[in-house]
């Protein structure tokens, strides 16, 4: 299993975005791709960019992602970017947090020293 963290910039609005989520799949982007899964359509709104990705077990990955997406409040993806986005077009979307860049560069810190420990 992989625990990841990808940065996505709106790309009509220019608003950044970060989602930590969990994969089976080696390449994170794979997680977006849309051609193949229609309930991923939505994610070509977005310039994508994995920033984080650490292959562990399915327990420290589950664990990792319930940490960060604790940390910060869930969001109106809808409100923040006049969209209208849901769980059938844009899976994930509970997952997408909004942070500042204070707050990015923090859980990628955090993230680092983890991976140095692994």
């Amino acid at each position: 299993m992989k625990f990841y963290m990808v940065k996505l910039v709106h790309k009509r609005t220019g608003i950044v975005l970060y989602k930590f989520g969990i994969t089976k799949s080696y390449d994170i982007m794979d997680r977006f791709d849309h051609t193949r899964y229609p309930e991923r359509a939505r994610y070509v709104d977005f310039n994508i960019s994995p920033i984080f990705s650490l292959f562990t077990d399915n327990k420290t990955a589950m664990d990792l992602e319930e940490k960060f997406l604790g940390l910060y409040p869930k969001i109106d993806l809808n409100n923040i970017l006049n969209e209208n986005y849901n769980s059938r077009n844009l899976t994930g979307i509970t997952e997408i947090r909004l942070l500042d860049e204070f707050q990015a560069k923090c859980v990628m810190s955090e993230l680092y020293k983890l991976k140095k420990r692994k």
